[in-house]
């Protein structure tokens, strides 16, 4: 049996129960006991309250779903460990919920994930993320260049520096119908007139689809983060 401080075993403990909220009855999701401890050593103990919470409610989700969850064997470990850490640190509601959405669209998709989307939220202020939900819905059944003027659709105070936050993390991109010359040949980035309309990325609406709950054929999807 291998030594283990206070600390240490305080964590393996905590990631057992992540888990057990994660895995179905049948145990499809059995996580490696190496990788438990590996988690266990980059997550600090005093955030693993938080993260056993967030992972029960990622495994409602799933269960709501009625999707089947995948083996461990199938998963990005890499992926997998991000979104973890990622859930054990984001203390902000909204945005814990789109972490737990992550892990659950993961957990039972082979494709909807990708594993730059930890890093596409954690570059993410609420408001920012609430924003581009809305936008979503409001592309919802439209081709996936719905164009939009950010400082009219987007609202609720949305500052120009987070429009261009968007833009930055590929998220959003000026709409190709309009003049690209003075986006190309400003070196300080976008302005607010070459900001004025913009559509998202084939990237930008999968992450969104995937900070979203997972739902089966037989769910009616709700268009929301929660």
């Amino acid at each position: 049996m291998w030594a283990m401080s206070e600390e240490v075993e305080l964590a393996a403990k905590a990631t057992g129960e992540v888990v057990a909220a994660l895995a179905e009855e049948s145990g499809a999701l059995s996580i490696p006991k190496e990788y438990a401890r590996y988690v266990a050593a980059r997550i600090h103990h005093r955030l693993y309250p938080r993260l056993v919470a967030s992972a029960i409610d990622a495994a409602e989700k799933i269960r709501a779903s009625g999707l089947p969850q995948r083996a461990f064997g199938e998963l990005d470990e890499p992926l997998l460990t991000a979104i973890l850490e990622g859930m054990a640190e984001e203390a902000d509601p909204d945005l814990q919920k789109c972490w737990q959405n992550l892990l659950a669209n993961m957990l039972v998709s082979q494709w909807g994930v990708k594993r730059t989307f930890p890093n596409l939220l954690r570059g993410l202020e609420p408001p920012e993320i609430a924003a581009l939900d809305r936008l979503a819905n409001r592309t919802a059944g439209a081709p996936q260049w719905t164009q939009f003027r950010p400082m009219e659709q987007l609202g609720d105070g949305l500052q120009q520096l987070s429009i261009e936050n968007l833009v930055a993390l590929g998220i959003l991109r000026p709409s190709p119908d309009q003049s690209r010359t003075e986006w190309e040949e400003r070196e300080g980035g976008a302005t607010t007139e070459t900001m004025s309309v913009l559509e998202f990325t084939h990237m930008g609406l999968a992450f969104v689809k995937a900070c979203r709950p997972p739902h089966g054929p037989t769910v009616v999807a709700v268009h929301s983060l929660g």
